[in-house]
């Protein structure tokens, strides 16, 4: 939001909208943009646009959208289309403009995302079809050795300052502030600068405020074993001129000196490495890469922190460094430097903040890790709509077989088949199934009845015997009658 004038009030979310602060009226609202609207810009023109916003100009920038678009507030009018649009090579990040009040042209300075100014000349007098390109476009790089390429230096941050361009370029832990003379006939302007992140802090040790103490060489300062290490008690080629006697020596030193097994020259007891800590110190003065990777490999999140207290105080700023350089190396080993660059800024920061040249080795690292991660939206993504098209294209090339399959019938009837008698017959019982049945039935039925019954029905079945076989002869008679 920002005032156009002392009543009234501009808003924008993606559309934006005119309102008046004394009666909280909605005036007029603007189409705005696709996106996100984060940047508005009044113009006024005129010396009673205090007062009132009419015929005042304003700019508007969008996230995500390289347009720049001026408006016009008129009221009475029903048009809410900007009148003119900036086209900038990239996404602005940051607007400044600048109004020259003889000729009432409006200077705008944008600058973009990947780090440059682009400069814009234009009197609003009307509305133009066509989006004004930039006038003048500056960037600044490095100068670029024989064996590399020069890199461009970002710019952070742009101002017009009358006839001049203040920039700000590096980074945003170690800006550079540089005023630039705006000069309209060369259309493209490039500023050769050192790299940043090479440039180191050099002090004058004749004007430093410290004083170091007089230490006297007699004297003798004691500190713990492991913060350094320790010296040898006597100096070499030195020899002691007092002989040990026989009266200062124990009793079991001159059990081992009769002894005749015992060695005459004691064995040497190897160095002490039984801690992390102790070899990395080691592996740290003797630059002994194999060491120190078989002690920055350690995945425990608990050996590492344990690690890192019983580290010396020498050994804290070469730690930084090495950890430092490897991060520049390999991707791969990243996510288990980063575990002890973590462990190692938690514990030690308040060492740490007393080093002036610990920002420049923090600064170096805080942009490698920048520009790692800078592209990361980017590439998900980029995935994102790679897979959605490799599933689109394996689903059409993939063949139709098993819809096929799944539409034949299980079953299937053919009406002029002659396989249907064959069915028919099949089914059918066959005449000695069926009188196998009734027999069944009849023995059943004898079974239920009682000896009585039994015994009346053999008598019945005597008599139509005999009535069977009287028959035959009674119709031989008839036949020999009849002849």
């Amino acid at each position: 939001m920002c005032l156009c004038s002392s009543n009234h009030l501009l808003t924008a979310g993606r559309s934006i909208k005119l309102w008046n602060v004394e009666t909280k009226e909605l005036l007029k609202t603007f189409t705005g943009h696709k996106t996100e609207i984060f940047r508005l810009l009044p113009l006024p023109l005129s010396a009673d646009a205090s007062d009132s916003p009419e015929n005042m100009y304003f700019l508007s920038a969008a996230q995500n959208d390289r347009i720049i678009n001026a408006w016009q507030i008129n009221t009475s009018s029903s048009d809410k289309n900007s009148i003119t649009s900036f086209s900038l090579p990239e996404e602005p990040t940051l607007l400044d403009v600048c109004q020259q009040s003889t000729e009432q042209v409006v200077m705008l300075c944008a600058v973009t995302r990947s780090g440059q100014v682009v400069i814009f000349e234009h009197k609003l007098n009307g509305r133009l079809k066509k989006p004004l390109k930039p006038k003048v476009l500056l960037q600044v790089s490095t100068s670029g050795a024989k064996d590399s390429l020069p890199l461009p230096i970002p710019i952070l941050a742009a101002q017009i300052c009358d006839q001049d361009i203040l920039i700000v370029h590096g980074n945003f832990l170690k800006p550079t502030f540089e005023r630039v003379r705006y000069n309209s006939a060369d259309p493209v302007q490039c500023l050769i600068r050192e790299d940043p992140r090479k440039v180191s802090l050099q002090t004058d040790r004749s004007l430093s405020k410290i004083q170091t103490p007089d230490v006297s060489k007699d004297s003798t300062v004691l500190v713990p074993g492991l913060m350094a290490p320790s010296g040898p008690s006597q100096e070499p080629g030195r020899r002691s001129k007092r002989k040990p006697s026989i009266t200062d020596m124990s009793m079991e030193e001159r059990l081992n000196a009769i002894s005749v097994d015992h060695p005459s020259h004691p064995t040497r007891e190897p160095p002490q490495a039984d801690t992390l800590a102790r070899l990395l110190t080691q592996g740290l003065q003797s630059q002994d890469k194999k060491l120190i990777n078989n002690v920055l490999m350690q995945a425990s999140e608990k050996v590492v922190q344990n690690t890192v207290r019983k580290l010396p105080i020498q050994a804290i700023i070469p730690l930084v460094q090495e950890l430092s350089s490897r991060m520049h190396t390999h991707a791969q080993s990243s996510s288990k430097i980063l575990r002890w660059i973590k462990t190692l800024l938690t514990i030690h920061t308040s060492y740490l903040m007393t080093f002036p040249d610990m920002v420049e080795n923090l600064s170096t690292l805080y942009q490698m890790m920048d520009s790692r991660t800078m592209m990361f939206n980017k590439l998900s993504r980029l995935q994102g709509k790679l897979d959605l098209v490799l599933s689109q294209v394996t689903a059409q090339d993939q063949p139709e077989v098993e819809t096929e399959s799944l539409e034949q019938p299980l079953l299937m009837y053919q009406e002029e088949s002659s396989d249907e008698d064959f069915g028919l017959d099949d089914f059918a019982p066959t005449q000695s199934d069926t009188e196998d049945n009734v027999d069944l039935f009849d023995d059943i039925e004898e079974m239920d009845k009682t000896p009585d019954q039994q015994n009346g029905d053999e008598e019945e079945k005597n008599s139509d015997d005999d009535e069977m076989e009287d028959s035959p002869m009674e119709n031989g008679d008839e036949e020999m009658e009849s002849e």
